[in-house]
């Protein structure tokens, strides 16, 4: 005990290394400086990566695909770190994406952070490819969540851009939305996202969609009605709606997804909420 004492103690004399979240080894940080341990998971054939991360790798290659104007599909999670215990956590996610005019495939690293694990509230400050320089703002992932809420007096299927079927079905983060409202808003168990049938979509980025485009508006809010078939995570009541809302701060680097998913109607939406405040 006295030997491996001394040999923190003369290992704090030395300049701390920088902290990289994406290393595979996390021993130094957490025995000798005292950060909050870190969990190191690879991701193999037979033990898969989770649901959640990798919902959460998609939303990084999301991310990068809206600041650089690209269309790289996600592939699979290789490997990711995370703090713990924590009641909400960061994630460091090594993940494959490819190109599909090429077909070539390429490494990358995001970083997701949890503000709340009751909630569908994340933020992601990393989406780069193995090797770019991009640097994390020095604000905290964590952040205040604001979740969006269906409006009051207007029908946003009446008000916003609905694109029909076929478009639906080529905008993937459409999906990835509603699969991170699902999967968040019951972490307890495995999820069966193949239940989920999207009946229609209305996209508000009225602000940015002009000069941005619909797949790289920065901010939008999505309006999402749907049918869940899976019995174990809904009984009955297949009929649902969800809102999620995307933002991105230019000054700090913050990409942020927030929703809520609710049974029923658009009045049994508003009553749910209203009843949890």
């Amino acid at each position: 005990m006295k030997k491996e004492a001394a040999r923190r103690a003369e290992l704090r004399k030395l300049p701390r290394p920088v902290f990289d979240g994406f290393a595979d080894s996390q021993r130094t940080h957490q025995s000798v400086w005292g950060d909050p341990a870190m969990a190191v998971k690879i991701c193999t054939d037979r033990e898969p990566c989770c649901a959640l991360v990798t919902l959460y790798a998609k939303m990084g290659l999301h991310r990068y695909n809206l600041l650089h104007r690209t269309n790289l599909e996600f592939v699979k999670v290789e490997k990711y770190n995370y703090f713990i215990p924590m009641l909400t956590t960061v994630y460091y996610i090594t993940f494959v994406a490819s190109d599909p005019a090429t077909s070539l495939t390429q490494i990358f690293q995001t970083r997701v952070g949890e503000a709340d694990r009751s909630m569908f509230a994340l933020s992601c400050s990393i989406a780069r490819r193995l090797g770019d320089d991009e640097k994390p703002s020095d604000t905290p992932s964590f952040f205040r969540p604001n979740l969006p809420e269906w409006p009051l007096e207007n029908d946003p299927f009446d008000q916003f851009y609905v694109p029909d079927e076929s478009e639906v079905q080529c905008i993937d983060w459409v999906r990835l939305y509603l699969e991170l409202a699902v999967v968040i808003s019951d972490r307890s168990q495995s999820h069966d996202l193949t239940s989920l049938e999207i009946v229609k979509v209305a996209i508000d980025a009225s602000t940015s969609m002009e000069e941005e485009g619909l797949n790289y508006a920065k901010n939008a809010t999505v309006y999402i009605r749907y049918k869940d078939y899976c019995e174990a995570r809904v009984g009955k009541d297949v009929d649902r709606i969800a809102i999620v809302r995307r933002s991105y701060d230019d000054v700090l680097g913050l990409f942020h997804l927030e929703g809520q998913s609710s049974p029923g109607s658009e009045s049994l939406f508003i009553e749910y909420y209203d009843a949890g405040k």
